[in-house]
């Protein structure tokens, strides 16, 4: 048998942690001699340790460990859990990578590289606009372009198909906050006549009439997440916050010389 100083030497585990995992069941000493309290363990529990610290290393939470070292899952069962891991390890980068974008698109701000400032974002009142809309919900933010370039063109061939014309610009409703990035759900959208009738994958909405502050980015679609960083950066400064579902008006297609335009429904703080 190993005393647990060893132990903890052996397996790169600090002796508290050892006693912590034995606490949580997960980890218990072979043996505990009554008179000096010492823990000891055999040298085939190194295997149960490094199980518990790989399993720890996919994430996993040390009550989930334990619940799975005490009701061994069955393949399958093991298998939703690890998927269920990948999931949530790919939100956490999601949110990463939308972040890292967002700094370097800040620093190109901060040091007047980027042509477009808070003193480019108008205010406007938004007439009430009647669209035909496609509900949609995005798994990651890094598939938005080809999943709405998908749905819009699902909602072109629909409106085709009822005799029904376009009066504006196709756009997105977003539902979820612009630093959401996974599971977003929005409303992929289409002007059209206020007598135009719901039909097929499409439902005829009206939008309220709104006052909106706005931007345009002219460039490729990838940079135009500036507009975001500039409304944002406005409303702190004018006392301003989003107050409902902002909207991204593709006013051309995407590209090197695409027009998009960022509105957000605003409400004064003041």
């Amino acid at each position: 048998m190993i005393r647990i100083g060893e132990f903890a030497q052996r397996t790169g585990v600090s002796v508290a942690a050892l006693r912590h995992y034995a606490a949580l069941g997960l980890l218990e000493p072979s043996y505990v001699c009554k008179e000096s309290n010492y823990r000891f363990y055999e040298a085939d529990q190194v295997a149960e340790l490094h199980r518990i610290l790989h399993l720890k290393s996919l994430g996993f939470s040390l009550v989930e460990i334990g619940e799975m070292i005490h009701h061994p899952p069955s393949t399958e069962e093991m298998s939703r859990k690890l998927e269920a891991r990948r999931r949530a390890c790919e939100a956490r980068v999601q949110v990463e990578r939308q972040k890292l974008k967002q700094l370097e698109l800040q620093i190109l701000i901060v040091k007047g590289l980027q042509k477009m400032t808070t003193n480019d974002v108008k205010t406007l009142l938004i007439p009430e606009t009647t669209v035909a809309a496609i509900p949609l919900v995005l798994p990651t933010n890094e598939q938005a372009e080809q999943l709405l370039g998908e749905t819009f063109n699902r909602l072109f061939t629909s409106l085709k198909d009822q005799g029904i014309e376009p009066t504006g610009p196709c756009m997105a409703i977003w539902h979820d906050t612009p630093e959401d990035v996974v599971d977003e759900s929005l409303e992929v959208a289409i002007p059209v006549s206020p007598s135009a009738q719901s039909a097929g994958v499409f439902e005829v909405v009206n939008l309220p009439e709104q006052q909106v502050a706005a931007i345009t980015h002219t460039g490729p679609f990838a940079e135009f997440q500036t507009c975001h960083i500039l409304l944002k950066e406005w409303m702190a400064l004018n006392g301003y916050r989003l107050s409902g579902p902002y909207r991204e008006i593709y006013h051309s297609p995407s590209g090197e010389h695409a027009t998009t335009e960022v509105q957000y429904p605003i409400e004064s703080i003041k």
